[in-house]
């Protein structure tokens, strides 16, 4: 970890202060993804918005027409736009939209019955995949100058082996990226096997205590 922390963080005096606690994830207990059916494919795609969500989301609906063409079974895409997409970017994906390819706003939640995740390699997406252990492409932000999506998405897809990364190199070659990851759920379940590092996701309420101590009142336990 330390290898990814700023200069001052990791080779000054204040990095014997640096204590990394863990991932925070989600309350409650690891979810159970529900394994879909074997008559067709469901991707989830979840983007933000900012100013690339409209082409990430473009090339997701071009990508998965040449996936159509790649697979067996029929592929249905649900894409979840973003607070931060502007309206005249949503309305014009709306113009994609066919039997096969859905849109609605943000939800909550990753697509615990989808066969697959797309989504950006924002923090709270990469550790909501991982908590949830969902099959999943990353697309991190590509921009020399915001390098915090490249470098976490790198090191997720290292550490969680049903995570991969996917840069927006051509939709023949994001396709294929995603024709490959839709196999995992049939060739790698059970996906309840531990493959992530040691301690590496922190319960909410274990983090208020540990950092507040006796001031913060826990009713049950600390997850």
């Amino acid at each position: 970890m330390r290898e990814w922390m700023p200069v001052g963080l990791s080779d000054s005096a204040i990095a014997n202060e640096v204590h990394f606690v863990g991932y925070l994830r989600q309350l409650g207990a690891r979810p159970v993804p529900v394994v879909p059916g074997d008559d067709y494919y469901s991707i989830e795609c979840q983007v933000g918005g900012g100013a690339d969500g409209r082409e990430i989301v473009e090339s997701v609906i071009r990508a998965a027409q040449l996936v159509r063409s790649m697979v067996s079974r029929p592929v249905y895409l649900h894409v979840s736009c973003g607070p931060l997409m502007p309206a005249r970017d949503v309305s014009g994906l709306l113009l994609h939209t066919d039997e096969f390819t859905s849109m609605r706003r943000w939800r909550s939640g990753v697509g615990l019955s989808s066969s697959l995740v797309i989504s950006m390699a924002g923090y709270n997406s990469c550790v909501e995949l991982a908590w949830s252990r969902s099959a999943s492409v990353l697309i991190p932000r590509s921009d020399e100058d915001d390098l915090e999506q490249s470098i976490r998405a790198d090191l997720f897809t290292k550490w969680f082996r049903h995570m991969t990364v996917v840069g927006m190199d051509g939709a023949e070659g994001f396709a294929e990226v995603i024709a490959k990851a839709l196999d995992w759920e049939r060739v790698s379940l059970p996906r309840a096997e531990r493959d992530e590092p040691e301690d590496f996701f922190a319960a909410p309420r274990q983090v208020a205590f540990d950092v507040l101590g006796e001031c913060f009142e826990v009713s049950g336990n600390l997850n």
